[in-house]
């Protein structure tokens, strides 16, 4: 049964059993988490891609 509630509302077992605090957590944050669980595995893997690539990109910058 807690497998099944974990999976559908889109958490990990990490997120319910040993949640952290986070300040910086926000809406936006709380959205792509809930949003990436609806993509599909290829798709998960661009927007990772994407993410890396950017923080690349912001690095490089400084």
């Amino acid at each position: 049964m807690l497998i099944r509630l974990v999976h559908a509302i889109g958490a990990s077992f990490d997120e319910i059993l040993a949640p952290s605090v986070n300040p910086d957590d926000d809406e936006v944050t709380d959205r792509i988490k809930q949003l990436i669980t609806q993509c599909s595995r290829r798709d998960q893997e661009l927007i990772l891609g994407l993410i890396d690539k950017m923080l690349d990109v912001k690095e490089e910058k400084q």
